[in-house]
């Protein structure tokens, strides 16, 4: 997987911002962050002029963190993890503690909460980790594990458990037995 960094301090001053979206086939596309569906990503390029992106074309999304004072500060555009945050994750996660951040593989992003987490990719949408799954899901390494990225939020089943989907597997807890990982094949 290539690695890109892109620093825009030394290209726009710093009331400027952008986000950017990176191709599987190495464009980029640099502008600001409007939207996104089920599965395409919306950029506002320069004044009036926007591009839809398919998920399925993208490799990474950064989102650029204004300056307190910049015209996105006023404006604002909620990211995919602002926005699950906001849409009833916020009882269970409870208050942020800290910002949002590119998760460490760059290939998404998270934000910390007291009580959890939410993880977010192009691919898999935003989803909240918490209690004794995401427990198990970060002793496991997270997003670098085998399971890789949650692709649910974890939910009930009528006979007690706890179950959560990730791309390459799910972990499944009850009373008894605690956290188990199930790994896909792949």
């Amino acid at each position: 997987m290539r690695t890109l960094v892109v620093t825009l301090a030394a290209f726009v001053p710093l009331s400027i911002w952008a986000d950017s979206v990176v191709l599987k086939d190495g464009k980029i596309y640099e502008g600001r962050f409007t939207g996104f569906s089920g599965n395409q990503v919306t950029l506002e390029l320069e004044r009036h002029a926007r591009r839809t992106f398919s998920v399925a074309e993208i490799e990474s999304i950064r989102f650029e963190k204004p300056a307190a004072t910049g015209e996105r500060a006023r404006s604002a555009v909620a990211t995919p993890i602002d926005q699950r945050y906001t849409s009833g994750a916020q009882n269970a996660l409870g208050e942020p503690a800290g910002e949002e951040q590119t998760a460490p593989d760059g290939r998404g992003r998270f934000r910390l909460y007291k009580n959890g987490a939410i993880y977010y990719t192009p691919q898999t949408g935003a989803h909240a980790v918490k209690g004794p799954i995401g427990d198990m899901w970060l002793s496991l390494g997270a997003e670098r594990s085998e399971l890789r990225y949650p692709v649910s939020d974890e939910v009930s089943t009528p006979d007690g458990r706890r179950i959560m989907y990730f791309e390459h597997g799910a972990i499944i807890w009850n009373h008894e037995d605690g956290a188990v990982v199930e790994v896909n094949a792949h």
